[in-house]
């Protein structure tokens, strides 16, 4: 294991939506499957260079939301090109990614725009994202997965790693 570097918030997918994604992280990006399991990145080093704050405010905003459901929705392209990755589009149907982001992504920190994805290929760990596309474009499973912790993770040289867990504050879910 090496110096951990990389920090991302991550939470993960859970139940039956993991059931379905990781297979096909297997199969089409074994290297990132070994990696880490299918999660949706709240927050990217880009956006949080400052592990030590990224910590705190990690901590501080999961002590204001409550679990939260999240969907899998379609497989898409990044950017409508197989080669850069593809992922399914992650749905946040109560706002509550979203609210997490505001409450950890303030200055210093700047967000960027990102859409909410479980990431299936990896450019950075494998060349199938063309052919799994030509395969699963199009397919949108609709699974529903519950997130009730977020996890401040950082990269040790071979797997990230979940250096702490945050649980969500034990308030009510929000409604669909």
């Amino acid at each position: 294991m090496g110096e951990l570097s990389r920090h991302h918030a991550t939470v993960f997918v859970t139940g039956r939506a993991a059931e379905h994604i990781e297979p096909l992280r297997r199969e089409w990006d074994p290297r990132a499957s070994r990696q880490i399991d299918a999660h949706v990145t709240v927050a990217y080093p880009e956006e949080a260079p400052d592990p030590a704050l990224l910590r705190a405010r990690l901590g501080a905003a999961a002590a204001r939301i409550p679990p939260f459901p999240m969907r899998l929705g379609p497989v898409v392209a990044h950017e409508n090109k197989p080669a850069r990755g593809i992922y399914h589009l992650v749905e946040d149907p109560a706002g509550m990614l979203a609210r997490l982001r505001e409450l950890v992504l303030w200055s210093p920190f700047v967000p960027l725009q990102v859409v909410p994805h479980a990431s299936i290929v990896h450019p950075r760990t494998s060349r199938s994202g063309p052919k799994a596309y030509k395969v699963l474009a199009g397919d949108d499973p609709r699974l529903e997965f519950r997130v009730g912790e977020v996890h401040l993770t950082a990269f040790d040289g071979a797997r990230w790693i979940v250096t702490e867990s945050f649980a969500l504050s034990q308030g009510p879910l929000p409604d669909l």
